[in-house]
């Protein structure tokens, strides 16, 4: 069968899902065309209703894409809010490590300073005994 024969085969159907001419004024809203198409003058019956028909078919799938870039987009916006929330919390990880630095060079020097201290003072806890023990021996030889 030659592809003319197969349209004009098509045609009943076609028919068959339109809305009759008198149909109530709802049930022929749903065949209202996308506003950025208009029918040419002249054009056929058969074909106003199938380049409708394919209109139709490509303007649903717009607009599930559509709704896709919508989905696409929040989620964007969430993975954006995320970024923020995750920049916030390095920023206080980052502050904590500081803080841990500064506190454990703050320690190390007390340990140095406690430690020259210490030293200081067994030195002279050293030198207070060696002078305790001279004296106590002139006092025994005297």
């Amino acid at each position: 069968m030659d592809k003319l024969a197969q349209a004009i085969d098509l045609e009943p159907e076609v028919r068959q899902e339109l809305p009759p001419a008198d149909a109530p004024e709802a049930v022929r809203a749903g065949m209202v065309l996308p506003d950025y198409v208009t029918h040419m003058d002249g054009a056929t019956r058969s074909g106003m209703l199938s380049a409708a028909a394919v209109v139709r078919e490509y303007e649903a799938t717009a607009k599930m894409i559509d709704e896709m870039g919508q989905e696409l987009r929040a989620s964007q916006d969430r993975v954006a809010e995320m970024m923020s929330t995750y920049a916030e919390a390095f920023k206080k990880l980052q502050d904590t490590v500081q803080a841990y630095r500064d506190e454990g060079k703050r320690l190390f020097e007390q340990v140095e300073s406690s430690s020259k201290l210490a030293d200081r003072v067994s030195e002279t806890c050293d030198m207070l005994r060696r002078e305790l023990e001279e004296a106590g021996r002139r006092d025994d030889n005297s």
